[in-house]
């Protein structure tokens, strides 16, 4: 069925997300205070919103500026 398939990519897309934030945390990219798949589900939750604004407004800028402030909110040295 879809939604099992939709589930499993869902799965694995938090999965590699959480890898690579994991590694930007060993190379100093991230706070070595994250949970990497705590963030990788922020990510992807915030990124459901923030389609969703774009497509009701009719903009862009509800992505950029969201993921961007995301981003911020993960980096070292912030």
């Amino acid at each position: 069925p879809f939604r099992l398939r939709l589930a499993e990519y869902f799965r694995q897309s938090v999965d590699n997300t959480s890898e690579l934030i994991r590694e930007g945390i060993q190379r100093g990219e991230f706070r070595c205070d994250i949970e990497p798949k705590a963030v990788a589900y922020m990510i992807f939750g915030s990124m459901e919103g923030l389609l969703l604004l774009c497509k009701n407004l009719k903009q862009m800028e509800p992505l950029e500026m969201g993921f961007e402030a995301v981003l911020k909110s993960i980096q070292a040295g912030r």
